[in-house]
């Protein structure tokens, strides 16, 4: 039974000096890469035109109250506003327009308002070739038979 306790207690004494032995190699460490310092990431150019670009103005709606109509905050603007200012979906997504899909009503101070805002870029003029303006068909090509198959006729 003595053995037993001795060795539970070399143990707990050999515990608590490897946890010293941990600590103090970890602070050791802790001290290595603390006087190696990352060289810091540069930060990345913000295009100019992002800088420069103006906020999209906060659309409204016109909610109903007790017995009145008042105008409050909307989430986004509808497709049939952005339609009347001719903006697509997908430039209204990347220019961040706020959109909300479910409205369908086109309030005129909403459509003023994306009209203030959207400069449509200038569409580039298709670029004519040399030579005819025609199109000219390509000759399709007949489908090759798999080897193997044959059809026969149905004799009756």
């Amino acid at each position: 039974m003595e053995l037993l306790l001795k060795s539970a207690q070399r143990t707990w004494e050999n515990m608590s000096e490897k946890a010293a032995k941990k600590a103090s190699a970890g602070k050791a460490s802790a001290r290595k890469t603390a006087t190696k310092k990352a060289p810091l990431a540069a930060e990345p150019e913000v295009p100019r035109e992002v800088l420069e670009r103006k906020a999209v103005p906060a659309p409204t709606v016109l909610a109903r109250h007790e017995s009145e109509m008042h105008e409050r905050a909307a989430r986004g603007y509808s497709l049939g506003e952005l339609k009347s200012v001719e903006m697509g979906l997908n430039t209204a997504k990347r220019s961040g327009v706020p959109l909300d899909l479910r409205r369908r009503s086109v309030l005129d101070g909403n459509v003023a308002k994306l009209k203030g805002w959207y400069v449509p870029e200038p569409r580039k003029a298709p670029v004519e070739s040399e030579g005819t303006t025609e199109k000219v068909k390509k000759p399709r090509k007949k489908a090759a038979k798999k080897p193997g198959k044959t059809t026969r006729a149905k004799t009756g």
